[in-house]
């Protein structure tokens, strides 16, 4: 800040304060400048605020005075002045009383237009002068308009810009006719007093630039540089290639939306929409009226006449024909019911040009750079606004020894999630042919050497070697669980039936048969209770009023009847306990022999209490794990893992949240937590979790790459959705019992909020469920709590929490008491193994039947084996040969668990609540798409939104910070690994196990 005062007035002030002062001519005025970008401020202060007319008029009449001035401004050091703003206030105000501007360039336009008025006509006024904006004046190309319509956005930054153009040598890339010759390179200095982030000015800048559509520029260099130093602070160079011609360049290499943008643009003048559709080697123009045009008929001739010039300037590459179509909207479909009012055919210039006839994926099969260049850009521009408003991501590749390289590049450097998944799954999808790697760089524009880079290696079509399919695996020491796994997801939904099947069956008829004598049996049962007397039937029931005598039942009848009723289970209480007292060893003998081989023994119950993982991951002296074969399978080993998750779930004080797996998984990893600790990695999602990653098998990977004894526990529970996951972790477990790493392995079905969410609404009315939401769930630790604090209640839920918790005392202590009275509560495990053995004695049939002719396909027997670590392992194999013959093939179209598919409802929020609940706990989050069949894939509605899911996540990848691990294509083929269309088997989870592994952007932790 300069201050300019008649007594301080010395040789040593600036010029601009010198002239300032002289300019304005006011004794009692006080100056004071500040450069700000490309801004002169001027602070004129006074006793009394300095009147702005007078103030303003004395400077516009010293810069008309001379004229030369006014070119100096413009170019005064390096930091032309552009604009005066002048301020007006008294001393000691804090705010000015007035703000006047005076635009240079305005000014200097009023000075040329009365010059060249001649001498004796009428002089203009200032509001006739022409309207003329900095961006009209700045498309013209010149340096000076360019650099004020620059400095109208980022003056206010204290950014001062000025612009310099370069020539460049000749381009060796041809040149339509049509086009200026781009050979000159535009210099956007930025100067400022501290460093501004790259990200503040890059975008908007080049933004600006692109807006301008400069003709006869090739690109543009923006250099940040804090004034006083000699180098610059960072360089970006942005492509300043027109809009249009980006569009000419895909719409040569057959882009179904720049074709339609260029046909468009050329089209709605006369009065004409163009949309089009690219399917195989035929593009399908459809051409209507505009809404603003009156109703007539669409000429068909005049149609023709104007597209087919068009497409065959474009001569679009691998396109052969194009089929025109008049139509009445722009809403119409090659599958819309609507017939066109005319159809036309017409060959392209590929029936004719041999080298414009292969597509641009069999050129770039072929290693031809260009054509693998449009298609590498398109894949990573999939927003072609965004695209021409900024540039997008610009893509440079070289072949070199079998190697191919990808330099990726944008005004931001983009992101290795937003590169190296989709390329890698384009790549393998293309199959170049003798291609043994890629490798990938990421920079800025602008930037000599790359900020990251990533190696891909394509090894041979060959597979690795995989568990045969003799390898049996009966999980490390398999647990039982309550399992309701249903092996085929894909059958058709009971509304998306066909009409056939509401023709009743057999098997329905003996449902109904079966439900009638069900009722009859009830009402027999309540015309008995009836008639105690101690029953009243409900007011709803009026045939039961009808048969009951109308005098209700008196105090003195309840009172006997109760009385009896309490000697009746006095004595039968009494009566158990001396039986079983006298008979206790012959029936503990008796039910041992009948369940040799179902049950175990007391002893063995008894000694895995203090051992529930007893050894099966224990290490043996010759360094392979003890209970696994020579091909790292588990072999058939005892049973005591399987008991103590046994008891685990039994003996839990666990509310049910009416989903047997939750509750028992539950049970198991909090048993788990008692003797092993938190684990390192905990894997969460559906059925494609419980069966696609295989804990031990990533235990023993991760170890021969020494992250030794890392813990893993699959939490996988079937048709687990996002809303699932979420209150699992969020809810269900503590923070403290959460690892530092969380795999979340799933697919688009379980974000699908469209359809109905059963396993959420299931668990949300269970007791489990409640007791989250009052804060009385049983926690195992001690970290911060999901639920409601008491103190953070309402008080009427306090007063409800206080009356539940004093009635749950007195019935613990009417149990204690009546179980000190009664002789047969302290031998209840003798009663139910006497009724155990009555059972047994009443139905042998049905206990010797062998499990195969119940299960033939041994999915059920198979889907209860969870092993210790929470991993189904199923050996079952998809062979869509004989699949089908016992499972019905449905279509995409009417496949339940895509119906009404939404990716943006209430499973998408869950993942942002969670993501950011994990992010507070500074967990990280990976996110698996496990693998499907191309049986699955293939069907076009699946692979819609399967697509569309995949771009939903690598978007939250980017928002949330979440890492998208995309493996949907792999192995889609190799139906082995495969258990159905969509879950895999063993032998493909341990593929999946060994891909993670292996993958260096999860960040595993020792």
């Amino acid at each position: 800040m300069w201050d300019v005062d008649r007594q301080q007035k010395n040789r040593h002030q600036s010029s601009i304060a010198h002239w300032l002062y002289e300019a304005i001519s006011e004794p009692n005025v006080r100056l004071r400048i500040r450069l700000r970008g490309n801004n002169l401020h001027v602070l004129c202060e006074g006793k009394h605020a300095p009147e702005a007319e007078k103030i303003r008029s004395r400077l516009v009449r010293a810069l008309k005075a001379h004229p030369e001035s006014l070119d100096r401004w413009a170019s005064f050091s390096s930091e032309p002045i552009y604009k005066f703003i002048l301020y007006g206030r008294a001393r000691g105000k804090q705010r000015p009383v007035w703000i006047e501007p005076v635009d240079l360039n305005r000014l200097q336009r009023e000075i040329v237009a009365r010059q060249s008025i001649p001498e004796g006509s009428e002089s203009p006024s200032k509001a006739a002068l022409p309207v003329v904006s900095n961006e009209s004046l700045a498309q013209t190309g010149s340096t000076e308009a360019i650099a004020r319509y620059l400095s109208e956005s980022f003056s206010h930054l204290g950014v001062s810009i000025k612009v310099l153009i370069q020539k460049l040598p000749e381009s060796k890339t041809q040149q339509r006719d049509d086009e200026p010759i781009a050979d000159k390179r535009l210099w956007a200095i930025c100067n400022c007093d501290y460093s501004p982030d790259q990200s503040l000015l890059a975008e908007p800048i080049a933004q600006k630039l692109r807006d301008l559509q400069l003709k006869g520029f090739r690109e543009a260099v923006i250099r940040s540089q804090v004034r006083g130093e000699s180098t610059p602070d960072w360089v970006l160079q942005v492509d300043l290639t027109s809009p249009e011609a980006m569009l000419r360049d895909w719409a040569r290499w057959g882009d179904a939306g720049a074709i339609a943008r260029l046909l468009d643009k050329q089209a709605n003048p006369h009065g004409l929409q163009v949309q089009t559709i690219l399917k195989d080697s035929t593009l399908h123009v459809f051409c209507s009226l505009l809404p603003s045009q009156p109703k007539t008929a669409l000429e068909q001739k005049t149609v023709v006449a104007l597209i087919t010039p068009m497409l065959d300037a474009i001569a679009p590459q691998g396109i052969e024909a194009a089929t025109l179509y008049g139509v009445r909207g722009p809403r119409f479909s090659l599958n819309s019911p609507e017939t066109p009012i005319w159809v036309e055919w017409l060959n392209l210039p590929a029936t004719q040009n041999p080298e414009l006839a292969p597509a641009p994926l069999a050129l770039a099969r072929q290693k031809n750079p260009e054509a693998l260049t449009f298609l590498l850009q398109r894949l990573l521009n999939p927003d072609l606004d965004t695209r021409l408003a900024t540039g997008g991501i610009r893509i440079k590749l070289c072949y070199k020894n079998n190697l191919l390289h990808i330099l990726c590049e944008g005004i931001t450097c983009p992101t290795q999630t937003q590169v190296i998944e989709p390329i890698e799954d384009f790549l393998k999808e293309l199959s170049i042919p003798n291609l043994s790697g890629v490798r990938l760089y990421g920079r800025r524009a602008g930037q000599s050497s790359a900020l990251w880079n990533h190696s891909l290696k394509f090894p041979s079509r060959t597979s690795p070697s995989t568990p045969t399919a003799t390898a049996q695996r009966n999980g490390s020491a398999p647990i039982l669980l309550g399992l309701e796994i249903d092996p085929d997801e894909l059958l058709v939904p009971r509304e998306a039936s066909s009409p056939a099947d509401a023709t009743p069956t057999v098997t329905e008829r003996q449902k109904s048969a079966i439900a009638q004598t069900f009722d009859l049996l009830c009402r027999t049962l309540s015309q008995g209770l009836y008639q105690t007397k101690l029953f009243v039937p409900r007011e709803s029931d009026p045939a039961a009023y009808s048969q009951t005598p109308a005098n209700a039942p008196g105090l003195k009848t309840v009172a006997i009847w109760s009385i009896v009723g309490l000697l009746f289970t006095l004595q039968v209480d009494w009566l158990c306990g001396r039986m079983l007292r006298v008979n206790s060893a012959s029936i503990d003998r008796v039910v041992e022999q009948k369940t040799s081989g179902r049950t175990f023994s007391s002893s063995a119950l008894a000694a895995q209490e203090t051992n529930p993982s007893g050894s099966s991951l224990q290490q043996t002296p010759d360094g392979e794990a003890e209970g696994f074969n020579s091909e790292q399978f588990a072999q058939n080993s005892d049973n005591r893992a399987a008991t103590a998750a046994i008891l685990a779930a039994a003996r839990s004080s666990n509310p049910s949240f009416n989903n047997r797996l939750l509750d028992e998984k539950l049970a198991l990893y909090q048993e788990r937590l008692k003797v092993q600790g938190v684990p390192d990695v905990l894997i969460v999602g559906s059925s494609r979790a419980m069966r696609g990653i295989d804990p031990a098998v990533l235990q023993q990977e991760m170890a021969k790459r020494g992250y030794k004894d890392i813990d893993i526990f699959n939490f996988g529970i079937n048709g687990a959705t996002a809303q699932v996951v979420d209150l699992l972790l969020r809810q269900v477990l503590t923070p403290d019992r959460l690892p530092k790493l969380v795999i979340w392995a799933d697919g688009a079905r379980a974000f699908n909020s469209g359809r109905p969410d059963r396993t959420y609404d299931a668990i949300a009315s269970s007791p489990g469920f409640q007791q989250l939401q009052n804060g009385t769930f049983p926690q195992q630790g001690t970290g911060e709590s999901q639920s409601p604090l008491e103190e953070d209640l309402p008080w009427h839920r306090a007063i409800d929490r206080k009356i539940k918790g004093s009635y749950q005392t007195v019935e613990r202590g009417l149990n204690e008491t009546l179980s000190q009275l009664s002789s047969t509560y302290s031998q209840r495990e003798q009663l139910k193994n006497w009724l155990r053995l009555q059972l047994l004695d009443t139905v042998p049939n049905v206990l010797e039947t062998p499990s195969s002719a119940l299960d033939p396909e041994g999915l059920n027997a198979s889907a209860e084996l969870i092993d210790f670590n929470g991993f189904l392992p199923l050996t079952i194999r998809f062979d869509p040969q004989t699949y089908y013959e016992t499972h019905p093939r449905v279509p995409g179209a009417y496949d339940g668990d895509y119906h009404s598919f939404n990716v943006e409802g209430e499973q998408y929020k869950a993942l942002q609540k969670l993501s950011e609940f994990l992010d507070r706990q500074q967990i990280e989050l990976v996110f698996v798409n496990l693998p499907l069949t191309e049986e699955y894939l293939g069907d076009p509605v699946r692979n819609k939104y399967e697509q569309a899911f995949t771009q939903k996540m690598r978007d939250a990848a980017i928002e949330h910070g979440i890492i998208f691990r995309n493996l949907a294509k792999q192995w889609n083929t190799q139906y082995d690994f495969f258990s159905d269309p969509s879950h895999l088997n063993r032998y493909g989870a341990h593929q999946v196990s060994v891909s993670l592994a292996q993958d260096p952007l999860i960040p595993w932790q020792q």
